[in-house]
């Protein structure tokens, strides 16, 4: 009888990194085992495209060629680039269960670690709070206390905010309006002061 825990897998769509058109188009699923380290990796099928699909990789500890060493769950995130099998793919885009699992063990998955985050943008934001949340009023006449995405990331460019796009995931998760793409920008001003 097998007494350990069930396999924590994060899955992630993927693109290759390639000048190569017809790479460009392909889809990949890439599944992290965050206990073994290792990745599996699922091509799916395009139709006319001229790839098949299917099993791309089986299960494999593969290392990171900057360390020599496994990838880390650290090393793993959305916008990442991994080496794999002599290719690079970027992570575009992680599962609802994935992103629960990063934040929840935002120890180890650290680009999802909120309070870091946070505490980040209040060093940067220190003082510029009242503009911030003037410049959010500006582009929401009607008084929802909400914007878009789009609107988010335009407002954090202006001032000299970059996130990476696991960390802004993250912050947007923790203020977002129900199910929506909407973020509550007062909510994220009162947890600024």
């Amino acid at each position: 009888m097998d007494l350990r825990p069930p396999a924590t897998v994060l899955q992630f769509a993927a693109t290759l990194v390639t000048r190569n058109q017809n790479d460009k188009q392909r889809e990949f699923v890439i599944a992290y085992y965050v206990e073994d380290r290792a990745f599996a990796i699922f091509e799916r099928a395009i139709p006319n495209s001229g790839f098949r699909g299917g099993k791309f990789l089986q299960k494999t500890v593969v290392n990171n060629p900057k360390t020599n060493q496994p990838y880390e769950p650290s090393d793993i995130y959305i916008g990442a680039t991994v080496e794999i099998a002599g290719r690079t793919f970027c992570l575009q885009e992680a599962s609802e269960d994935a992103l629960k699992i990063m934040e929840s063990r935002s120890d180890v998955f650290t680009k999802c670690d909120l309070a870091a985050i946070m505490q980040d943008l209040r060093t940067k934001l220190s003082g510029k709070c009242p503009q911030l949340l003037v410049q959010f009023q500006s582009i929401d006449p009607k008084k929802t206390l909400r914007v878009s995405l789009l609107e988010l990331e335009d407002i954090l460019d202006k001032n000299g905010i970059k996130l990476g796009d696991q960390e802004f995931l993250t912050l947007f998760r923790r203020f977002q309006f129900l199910d929506t793409d909407r973020f509550n920008y007062q909510n994220f001003i009162d947890a600024l002061v």
